[in-house]
């Protein structure tokens, strides 16, 4: 069974929180905005990258990079792992846990609903295992996490470029497997590379 995605967590959260959702749900759905569908940007990206089912190996290589990215579980792992090799101190790996989830409430709580623009396709399970979330497509949460992350442990560990490298890849993956569009992604991208060079201001 597939982890849940970062959207799956928050529908969850939703259920189970209902009275924290009757507190901001006025501000959110006063400030909630329709964003269009597939931009230029999204047509031609999407026309010149090798469409969904067309190549097997690309396909398993992006449901895995999605599935790296669920719920930041990458992120979590490369921390543990920068603490256990001693590159990063435990309080340094306990920062960084708590701005990966700082990062994922304020993006999927908050963000999200201020802008919604709908899913490239319909919320639906798709047969390579991959769930269309009901939340907003704009932007990434993957994408966001994952620039976030690599932003703000790369600076501290020094992996700066492969984590970068491999927040990149986990973007395209999803655009690839149309769970978000081209333009989600880079919104995601530029958000969360943002949030984090400006705590990492805040911090240092």
């Amino acid at each position: 069974m597939l982890l849940q995605t970062g959207d799956d967590v928050a529908d969850s959260l939703n259920e189970r929180y209902g009275t924290f959702d009757q507190m901001s749900g006025q501000m959110n759905t006063a400030a909630v905005r329709v964003a269009p569908g597939p931009t230029g940007i999204d047509t031609l990206v999407l026309r010149a990258w090798p469409s969904p089912h067309r190549f097997r190996l690309l396909d398993r290589v992006a449901v895995r990079l999605s599935q790296a990215g669920e719920v930041s579980a990458i992120w979590f792992a490369i921390t543990a792992l920068a603490a256990v090799t001693v590159v990063v101190s435990t309080g340094q790996a306990i920062v960084c846990g708590i701005a990966i989830v700082a990062e994922w409430v304020l993006t999927n709580r908050f963000v999200k609903r201020f802008v919604w623009r709908a899913r490239p396709t319909p919320e639906q399970a798709d047969p390579r295992g991959v769930r269309r979330p009901s939340s907003s497509s704009l932007p990434s949460g993957h994408s966001s996490a994952s620039a976030f992350s690599a932003v703000f442990i790369g600076s501290s560990t020094g992996w700066l470029a492969p984590m970068v490298a491999l927040a990149i890849l986990i973007g395209c993956s999803r655009f690839h497997l149309r769970v978000h569009y081209p333009t989600d992604v880079i919104a995601g991208w530029v958000w969360g590379a943002a949030l984090a060079a400006g705590l990492l201001v805040l911090v240092r």
